[in-house]
Parts: C-alpha cells; structure tokens; sequence
C-alpha cells in the first residue's frame, strides 16, 4: 500500500514541469512567509498590551503621587502665608485677628513628609518592555516625572527636618514650655511669648521665608504632563 501511494507521488511530481516546480516551491515559501508574519504580528500584538496595561500603572501611579503631592504642596504654602501673617503682627499683635491666632496656634511645631511610590516605575524599568516603548521620549517624561517627585519628597524632609530642630532647641532651651503656655496663655499671650524667644522667631522666618511663590508648582506641572503624554499617546483611562 505504501509502495503503491509512493509510486503515485512520483508520478505525479514527474508529470510536473519546471514551471510547475517553481509554481509549487512559491506556494511553500509563501506558506512559510505568512506564518512567520503571523506569529510576529501576533507577539507585536500582545508586546504592545503589555506596554499599554504597564503604562496604565504607572499614570494611576502618577495620579496618586500628584494628590500627595498637591496636598504637601498647598500644607507648605499655608504655613508660609500663617508665618507671614504672625510676623507682620509681630510687634502689634492685639490688631491681629483672635481666631487666626487660634487656628494656627500650634502650626509652627507641626510637621508632615510626604511619601510617594514607585511600584509602576520598577515594575516597567526592570521588564524587557522598557527599551519597546515608542517614543523614547515618553519613557524620557516619565523618569522626569519621578525625578521631581524624588526632589520634592528630599525638599520636604529637609523643611521639616529643619523646622523640627528649631522646635526641640526651643523646648530644651526651656525659655518656652508650648505645652505649658498653652494652657496658661491666652492666644495672644502665647503668639508674643513665642516671638520673645530667638527660636520662634526662627520658626517662624523659616517657615515664611524658605520658599519662594508656589514652591512645588514646576514639579506639580512635570508630572501633570507625564499623565497627559501617557493618556494621549497610549489612549489610557
């Protein structure tokens, strides 16, 4: 049976003429063509989802960072316009308003960080997808993005970690007991106590002084184009 069905073959590749041949020897390669183009269209295909599903990380990331980063920025802001305010009153306290002394009676010994997260930005930097992404100059955006995230989270610490030297050297010093004069004190009373001491008073210009205008505002505008540039490009939610 075997001999039989090879004996057909042989005729019938015998029968073939050159043409023939070629005609048969194209449709193969032709095969062999379409089915590598079709098994890279189809890793093109899922390499450009896993870049797009990866990137969506990275903009909730981003998103998320932004919030922190707005809130640290506007809490900053509010202690530099209380410490300006006290210190224009300084010397004419009774003329300042009584419940603005109240409300930020213990602002000048608070302090806040701010933490951002990186999760996505590891995630992609140690995959093999970071060197696909196209343009380069989004993967480019995007570590600027958390650059500035990265300097202001430094920029914080170091705010606080000074203001909270200010606080301890006042409280060792013992010319000032916050917690004392607090409940002693009338809020006027407390506000010119304060300013009496060299360490309040350096609380104070630190806090108004230390920053220029909107402080975090250029870091804020870096990482609102990074998610604009992903949620353009990449036509993410």
């Amino acid at each position: 049976m075997k001999a039989h069905k090879t004996w057909r073959l042989k005729k019938v590749i015998g029968s073939w003429k050159l043409g023939d041949y070629f005609r048969q020897l194209s449709v193969v390669i032709l095969g062999i063509i379409v089915t590598f183009a079709g098994s890279d269209a189809l890793t093109e295909y899922t390499q450009s989802r896993e870049i797009r599903s990866t990137l969506q990380l990275v903009k909730n990331e981003l998103e998320s960072d932004l919030e922190a980063l707005r809130r640290i920025s506007g809490r900053v802001e509010l202690e530099q316009r209380v410490s300006t305010y006290i210190l224009e009153y300084r010397d004419n306290l009774e003329k300042a308003s009584e419940d603005t002394l109240r409300k930020y009676q213990w602002i000048p010994f608070q302090t806040r960080g701010f933490i951002y997260t990186k999760d996505a930005l590891d995630l992609l930097k140690t995959s093999a997808l970071f060197q696909k992404i196209k343009p380069r100059t989004v993967c480019l955006q995007v570590i600027e993005a958390y650059n500035a995230l990265e300097s202001s989270s430094q920029t914080v610490g170091i705010y606080y970690e000074t203001k909270d030297s200010y606080t301890n050297r006042l409280m060792l010093e013992g010319d000032f007991d916050i917690y004392e004069a607090g409940l002693r004190l009338s809020v006027r009373e407390f506000w010119r106590d304060l300013l009496a001491t060299r360490e309040g008073r350096l609380i104070c210009n630190f806090s108004a002084n230390n920053f220029g205008k909107g402080p975090f505002d250029e870091r804020i505008k870096i990482v609102e184009k990074t998610i604009g540039m992903l949620t353009e490009k990449y036509g993410l939610e």
